[in-house]
């Protein structure tokens, strides 16, 4: 790589000599302009880049000292090297204050220029090395640091970590300065759709390019919420947020702001990988003891639904849940496919499933194919072993031995019922 070079000098012969006579490229640089004023190279170096200026000390308008003084106070990482002749030597002396690397006396020598600039290529090969080096190391602690703080977040609602001196090591550890009894956050779930099966991609894939993206955009504080994903699984990708302001978010507030933020990185999506996404499973917590405790007494995530004045929406959750098992009876169905179709966690739906019903997943999905089986059975056209694989029991022993827990009869017996009333 070729270091740019920009000489200055108002005696054209001297200016263009210089460009021509040193072979530049040997020594490592490239001549990017030769101007004959330190106005015209200010105006040049705000807007082009430049490692190396070579110029004259007196020039009519703006001096090589007034242009070094200029580089020196706003800080440009450029070397200055000074032409000077004998009577204006002393004020060479003055810009040792500037960082001037070395001075040329005229009349230059080619051999002394060839010498200066080895020694100067040296220096910008070191630096450029070591600032390398720093990127590098910089590159892999925030990668570090980002590593440790998705961990914390996910021992603390994996409920490994208990102890408020160890919470307190290793927010220090992450750089979080937070009170961790005060300080609003809160998890919630990106979910993305479903791989098409007659598709070549993949759009549904949250491991890999989708987490790295979102890792991307959240890489800094927004409007004092710190976000960052914990965990990738397929179609959904899990974040904690939390508020690091000093007098914290109430959760209300804390909720909407994760809203906005999501609404931006929805559109960024979108606009760069095609993918809609969608917020699910927003779980509120006033502050990260309350994650601690929550975990402690086995409740796990809140929903936001419980935020509510009342059970309303927890009853239109599980009547969404209701209304799913009374559709899908005949398929395999799970707890999870539930949980699923409502975008609620299974154990979360599993515990407002026995609040609202007070019965268990498995016990309401029972009875939904009993019920069914009871309507089949009213109609002859169906054989008692067909109507078991038709609500979804592949076995049709274990058809019988549910349909006798639950109707006190065998199947058999419950259509011969129905048939002669004198039969109980």
């Amino acid at each position: 790589m070729s270091y740019r070079l920009l000489i200055v000098d108002d005696e054209e012969d001297i200016r263009e000599g210089l460009a021509d006579l040193v072979d530049w490229t040997s020594l490592g640089y490239a001549v990017a302009a030769r101007l004959e004023d330190g106005r015209d190279a200010i105006s040049f170096i705000e807007s082009n880049p430049v490692d190396v200026i070579l110029t004259d000390i007196k020039m009519t308008f703006v001096s090589g000292l007034e242009l070094a003084k200029y580089v020196y106070d706003r800080q440009f990482d450029i070397k200055m090297i000074l032409i000077s002749g004998y009577k204006e030597f002393e004020f060479a002396q003055q810009a040792v204050n500037y960082k001037v690397m070395h001075y040329l006396l005229k009349p230059t020598r080619l051999d002394e220029i060839t010498r200066v600039f080895k020694d100067v290529k040296l220096l910008l090969d070191k630096e450029k090395s070591e600032k390398e080096q720093a990127l590098s190391i910089q590159s892999r602690n925030e990668e570090m640091l980002s590593v440790l703080r998705r961990q914390f977040f996910a021992d603390l609602m994996a409920g490994t970590l208990k102890e408020r001196a160890e919470i307190d090591r290793r927010l220090r550890l992450i750089g979080l300065p937070i009170d961790p009894e005060s300080c609003p956050c809160c998890s919630y779930y990106i979910r993305f759709p479903r791989k098409d099966p007659d598709s070549g991609g993949n759009p549904g894939n949250a491991d890999g390019q989708l987490f790295r993206f979102i890792h991307q955009i959240f890489l800094k504080e927004q409007e004092g919420i710190l976000t960052f994903p914990i965990s990738a699984e397929p179609d959904k990708i899990l974040l904690a947020a939390i508020d690091l302001r000093a007098d914290g978010l109430p959760e209300k507030t804390l909720r909407e702001r994760v809203g906005l933020q999501f609404e931006t990185v929805k559109s960024r999506i979108n606009a760069v990988l095609g993918i809609d996404a969608a917020l699910s499973e927003l779980s509120l917590y006033s502050s990260i003891t309350e994650i601690i405790s929550l975990y402690a007494i086995g409740e796990g995530p809140r929903s936001e639904t419980e935020y509510g004045d009342d059970d309303r929406t927890d009853t239109l959750v599980i009547q969404k849940a209701k209304t799913y098992m009374q559709s899908m009876y005949d398929k395999e169905i799970s707890l999870e496919d539930v949980a699923e179709h409502v975008y609620l966690s299974p154990v979360y739906l599993s515990r407002l499933f026995k609040k609202q019903t007070g019965r268990n997943f498995t016990d309401y999905l029972t009875e939904v194919r009993m019920m069914k089986a009871m309507e089949y059975l009213r109609q002859p056209q169906y054989k008692v072993y067909e109507i078991g694989s038709i609500i979804g029991y592949k076995s049709t022993k274990y058809f019988f031995k549910l349909f006798k827990q639950y109707a006190g009869c065998t199947p058999s017996e419950y259509r011969n019922k129905l048939h002669d009333p004198t039969v109980r």
